[in-house]
């Protein structure tokens, strides 16, 4: 789910990146729809896996990496508009679609590689992970 998460969410970021090129009006209107909903539940898809995933392979230390996780998710939601209008400057409305496309499908592409392989069978038992001190 992670991995096909990354996949549909890439390539539907291409893919709206070209938007602007297709027929006005109805069409136009359906497509974004069509496609922001597509990478919508792609994104969906990917970031449900990666908290699953964290959970899974590292039990005892949920709590430090799920904050370690939203530390970047915000630091990325902080640096990612300048950096996006700097792809604009520099491309036009093209540019940032596609350089953040295909980072996600470079993440794709990594994961099936480095992410561990998962065991049949093997299942994270909620009920025996370590309690989180606080």
């Amino acid at each position: 789910m992670f991995t096909t998460g990354l996949f549909v969410c890439g390539s539907t970021s291409v893919l709206f990146g070209f938007l602007n090129l297709s027929p006005d009006g109805a069409t136009f209107v359906g497509l974004c729809f069509a496609v922001r909903i597509a990478e919508a539940t792609g994104a969906a898809s990917f970031i449900t896996a990666s908290y699953a995933i964290i959970a899974n392979e590292f039990p005892g230390r949920v709590a430090t990496m799920f904050g370690l996780l939203e530390t970047f998710t915000g630091l990325g939601a902080t640096i990612g508009p300048p950096i996006g209008s700097l792809l604009y400057k520099a491309g036009g409305f093209i540019l940032p679609f596609i350089v953040m496309g295909c980072l996600l499908l470079l993440t794709a592409a990594v994961s099936i590689c480095g992410l561990p392989k998962q065991e049949l069978g093997r299942r994270l038992d909620v009920f025996h992970m370590q309690p989180v001190r606080t």
